[in-house]
């Protein structure tokens, strides 16, 4: 039983926790933080799984890790005006640096690229048009929101575009790394079905 486990147990600094039971025993959940020292005390007696108790006092000190390293497009949109800002919502923990590719897909792929509906396309596909390096300055396991702005870097140009942003470890993880396309475009498409044929209007907001 899961009260009577708790009893059990000590925390050094004294931390409030609960008890969730897993497959391989039990699993101590409180409002731990990266980089906290912190001292678990098992008492004797503590119930095993098998009817058994803990013969003697068990205890481990330890710190937690740092959080992974990760990256990631914080916005969901994916349709913009080229006379808008262009700047792009970026989420970044633990790494210094940060490298952006962007490349243009050429306008005789989309067709083929728009399968993989928006998630990403092929850099096959399209032209790399620019890479960057930008200096991060966050806080250790704190999440640092910057803003990617696109429109430095592709000016005036329209089309889609697949922006991927990448850390600075080497662990090829797929948090540490992000892409997403975005459609940059003035053209604004209307579609009436109708039960012998469908028709369609384009609209160019420029």
């Amino acid at each position: 039983d899961i009260k009577t486990a708790s009893s059990f147990i000590e925390l050094r600094p004294s931390l409030p926790f609960t008890l969730e039971p897993t497959e391989e025993g039990v699993l101590i959940q409180g409002d731990f933080n990266p980089r906290d020292r912190l001292t678990i005390k098992i008492l004797k007696g503590f119930p095993s799984l098998g009817g058994g108790t803990l013969q003697e006092d068990w205890e481990q000190a330890f710190i937690f890790p740092d959080r992974s390293t990760s990256v990631r497009f914080a916005g969901k949109g994916r349709i913009l005006s080229p006379r808008g800002n262009l700047m792009i919502p970026i989420e970044i923990v633990n790494s210094e640096s940060l490298s952006v590719n962007v490349w243009r897909l050429f306008e005789n792929n989309i067709p083929l690229a728009m399968h993989n509906r928006w998630a990403s396309f092929p850099s096959d596909l399209a032209e790399l048009i620019a890479t960057k390096s930008y200096r991060v300055q966050g806080k250790p396991n704190e999440v640092t929101r910057r803003s990617l702005n696109l429109k430095s870097i592709i000016g005036d140009k329209k089309g889609v575009f697949l922006v991927t942003a990448g850390t600075d470890t080497n662990n090829y993880r797929q948090y540490d790394f992000a892409n997403k396309t975005l459609n940059i475009t003035d053209l604004g498409l209307t579609a009436q079905i109708e039960p012998t044929g469908a028709f369609f209007w384009v609209n160019s907001g420029s």
